[in-house]
């Protein structure tokens, strides 16, 4: 049987201090209304980057949209960057310093972190899409640690 592992990720100790859409564009053809777009191709992008000193956390999310199932003669595409920076308040006690120099991360943190920036995006997407053809697109829920795991 397996040992569980025993998390120190608390996430009431974190904060989010910058959320920035360092990306945005839609682009369709102006044949297409909100009803024409009934299915999707999804493909997302994760960066996270610590900065243990600071107790800050980076997590950057790239979305690309792209409507499928649509005439040769009509298009429509979404591309998003957003990033959120994170205070994470007891970073230490998530940290294993070892002794060649490197540091483990309990990867229940980077998982909660990418969750909640994602969740983030996931409102942001919806409103800036309600004035195209991708009208009423709500992304799905994710499992951040496969999510995590992904490259």
């Amino acid at each position: 049987m397996a040992k569980k592992q025993i998390t120190r990720f608390n996430s009431e100790y974190i904060s989010i201090r910058h959320l920035s859409v360092t990306q945005s564009a839609v682009r369709f053809s102006s044949l297409l209304t909100d009803q024409d777009v009934k299915q999707y191709e999804l493909n997302m992008a994760k960066e996270i980057h610590f900065n243990f000193d600071a107790k800050m956390c980076r997590v950057s999310l790239q979305f690309d949209i792209k409507a499928g199932d649509l005439p040769d003669d009509r298009f429509a595409i979404a591309e998003f960057e957003i990033e959120t920076h994170f205070y994470i308040d007891n970073i230490e006690e998530c940290l294993d310093r070892r002794a060649d120099g490197s540091i483990g991360v309990d990867s229940t943190m980077p998982a909660h972190l990418v969750g909640m920036a994602y969740s983030c995006a996931r409102g942001i997407i919806f409103e800036r899409l309600n004035s195209s053809p991708f009208r009423g697109l709500i992304l799905p829920v994710i499992n951040p640690y496969q999510e995590l795991h992904k490259t």
